[in-house]
């Protein structure tokens, strides 16, 4: 169970529409000094994306679909977007 509705990130926080803020990430940086924050962030943010994506495709694969169809792909497109920032 989780935080249903869109998880947006705002600097290094992820917050939910009307819920409240889900999570703040730390601010560790790499041993090349490069800030992880955004980046941990963004991913925490898509997490219910990718969720509902992976149970889609996972039920499609049980029902013997022999194709992940034009929708879910698109769905793991954004869900993989969002992720990575786009």
């Amino acid at each position: 169970m989780y935080t249903k509705r869109e998880w947006k990130k705002d600097g290094n926080i992820v917050k939910c529409f009307k819920r409240g803020v889900i999570c703040r990430c730390p601010s560790p940086t790499t041993e090349d000094g490069v800030f992880e924050f955004q980046t941990n962030a963004q991913l925490i943010s898509a997490a219910p994306d990718m969720y509902e994506v992976l149970q889609d495709i996972r039920d499609g694969v049980v029902n013997n679909q022999e194709r992940i169809g034009h929708d879910r792909f698109d769905k793991l497109i954004k869900a993989l977007s969002k992720a990575d920032g786009k």
